[in-house]
């Protein structure tokens, strides 16, 4: 019975000894990517799209205008049918127009998303061979810890950068 407590003790001991000697790193990664040079065609492609967007919202918006300004002229001399029918006419535009905005926004996200993807695996794969290379078995990034001892983390920020071509 003592003989198995022990070398229950003693296989815990080597393991936690062998956990503290694995190395961990660090990155920057959303610097990384904001640095890539390709991100200027993932802003430019959002960008595009974005535009197409607001010319849409901005033909619906003036649309939206003419109609509550002819409204707010007319009002008083419109019978109460046709009064009705026309703040419907402009409840369902204001309806359509802030639909359309949503719309919009998941667009831009989605865009963006499946632009910068690439860049994504390329810094991915670039991190995984500077860990590999460096002996690291974790790597964390700088925004999304809450503490890390700088003195027990390599940074490999400056070696992901050199490995995308990155100055």
């Amino acid at each position: 019975m003592k003989k198995t407590i022990f070398l229950l003790v003693a296989a815990l001991l080597m393991g936690s000894t062998s956990v503290f000697a694995q190395k961990f790193g660090r990155i920057d990664y959303p610097g990384v990517i904001q640095a890539m040079p390709e991100m200027a065609s993932v802003q430019s492609g959002v960008e595009k799209v974005q535009a197409e967007y607001e010319e849409q919202l901005e033909s619906w918006q003036v649309e939206l205008n003419n109609k509550l300004n002819d409204y707010q002229k007319n009002s008083e001399t419109l019978s109460t049918t046709v009064r009705e029918l026309k703040e419907n006419e402009i409840r369902e535009l204001q309806q359509r127009l802030e639909d359309y905005f949503q719309i919009a926004q998941n667009g831009i996200q989605t865009t963006q998303g499946e632009l910068i993807a690439p860049l994504r695996e390329k810094a991915d794969a670039a991190i995984a061979k500077i860990a590999k290379a460096d002996g690291i078995i974790v790597v964390f990034q700088d925004q999304s810890t809450v503490y890390l001892d700088p003195t027990a983390v390599t940074d490999i920020t400056a070696k992901v950068k050199t490995e995308l071509g990155i100055k």
